[in-house]
């Protein structure tokens, strides 16, 4: 029976100990399956998210290739364009001068033909007067042999002379009709010539019209208050010295009611300060540190305008920008803020350029060099104050610096005639006065003589 009771409490506790291993292992398979779950869940979540990745990626490279190839192909259009355009100018250009010359050609041909129809009409005269001259002869001859005692010989000899000296009388009657015809032809076609060329230079002066310059070396600019004139002048002066200083001007300060005048012969410079000033009224704080944050402002403005400025003038004549330096744009912009003896500089520039070509198409000459002579004609006037023709000289240094051609530097170099041509730097014989030359001195006094420029 002791034996029977010690079995049982085995027993139970063997069953238990089943039971209980089979809840640890129920309930650790639970675990692992929801571990095993999680990490599925994960592994899924991370391959969404490289998928998403990987096609965000592909999008953002796929976009950037149709830009590129977008880019591309506009800059293939704008270079198709521009080599279009250039080769309808040059097509343009030829065309007019083979005009011009056609002209030339059949006014001299008709000149020719009209003389060789005098001579044609001379010479079927002449051989009509032959003709009955020796007619006449025969009938004379036989005439004084019956009438008279004398020989033939002697008949023949008379007759001769008195026949001569009519023919001679009649040739020249009908020679001097003949040039008093063609001489009075020459004056109309010299009165026609003249016509046209005044018809041509005004023609082209009606196409060009500009705004009135002022040739000013000072800046007026407007106070809010007369209580700005201290702040500008600043604890000591700092302020007026700091501006000078920067700004390369003169500042005048006096008695005249809420005005303060910049005083310079730098145009660009006074450009720059009345800009610095407005913006520095304008803003109220003046200080040194200010003023030199308000200045650099200012000079990068107006050195993108000058660049603008450049730019547009070059478009607004038809130029290829692929010959055109930034040296050259820069140079041809800051005549943008030049006066000149009462005339803005590159509006004076920009009339004299299509005066130039308007002159050359009508006469065949070469239209491109006209007009880059006429744009670049007073260049010098950039880097050179307008003191007798130094501005020449400084205009080729420049126009040679940036690879200008030695058609166009001719002409630039005698657009002032041999008076400012500048020797020093230049060979009178290996730069030889040209057509173009003249053309552009020409638009230059046409252009500088008249107001609206």
């Amino acid at each position: 029976m002791s034996g029977s009771n010690a079995l049982i409490p085995s027993l139970f506790s063997l069953i238990v100990g089943i039971v209980v291993g089979y809840i640890l292992r129920y309930f650790y398979g639970r675990f692992k399956l929801q571990s095993i779950e999680t990490k599925a869940i994960k592994i899924k979540e991370d391959s969404e998210k490289q998928a998403q990745a990987i096609l965000a990626k592909a999008e953002e490279d796929a976009k950037a290739k149709v830009l590129e190839a977008r880019e591309a192909i506009f800059q293939e259009k704008n270079e198709l364009e521009k080599t279009i355009r250039e080769r309808k100018n040059e097509i343009s250009s030829i065309e007019k001068r083979l005009a011009s010359r056609e002209e030339s050609i059949d006014r001299w041909s008709k000149t020719v033909e009209e003389k060789d129809r005098v001579l044609l009409e001379k010479e079927r005269y002449l051989k009509l007067r032959e003709e009955k001259v020796i007619e006449r002869e025969s009938r004379i001859d036989k005439e004084l042999e019956r009438i008279a005692s004398l020989t033939k010989e002697e008949a023949r000899k008379k007759l001769e002379e008195k026949v001569k000296a009519d023919v001679d009388e009649r040739i020249s009657a009908y020679f001097n009709d003949k040039v008093s015809s063609l001489e009075e032809k020459i004056k109309e076609l010299e009165i026609e010539s003249d016509k046209k060329s005044r018809e041509i230079l005004v023609s082209a002066m009606q196409r060009i019209a500009s705004d009135v310059s002022k040739d000013v070396n000072i800046t007026n600019i407007t106070l809010p208050d007369d209580e700005m004139k201290g702040r500008i002048i600043g604890r000591e002066g700092r302020n007026i010295r700091t501006l000078e200083n920067l700004l390369g001007v003169d500042i005048i300060i006096d008695d005249t009611p809420e005005i303060v005048t910049v005083s310079g012969f730098d145009p660009i410079r006074r450009v720059i300060a009345q800009i610095t000033l407005e913006n520095l009224i304008k803003d109220g704080r003046i200080h040194p540190a200010r003023i030199e944050e308000v200045y650099e402002k200012a000079k990068s403005e107006v050195e993108q305008k000058i660049v603008e400025e450049g730019t547009k003038t070059f478009y607004e004549l038809g130029m290829p920008m692929n010959r055109i330096s930034t040296e050259l744009i820069k140079a041809v912009g800051s005549l943008y803020f030049r006066p000149s003896y009462g005339q803005n500089i590159l509006l004076h520039s920009k009339e004299v350029a299509r005066l130039s070509s308007i002159i050359a198409g009508e006469i065949g000459a070469n239209v491109e060099v006209a007009k880059r002579a006429g744009l670049f004609h007073d260049i010098g006037k950039a880097v050179e104050s307008d003191v007798g023709n130094k501005h020449i000289e400084e205009g080729i240094k420049l126009l040679k610096k940036v690879g200008e051609t030695s058609d166009v530097i001719t002409a630039v170099a005698w657009h002032h005639e041999a008076s400012g041509f500048p020797s020093s730097i230049l060979d009178e014989k290996e730069y030889s006065e040209t057509v173009e030359a003249v053309i552009v001195r020409v638009a230059d006094k046409i252009s500088g003589a008249r107001p609206g420029v």
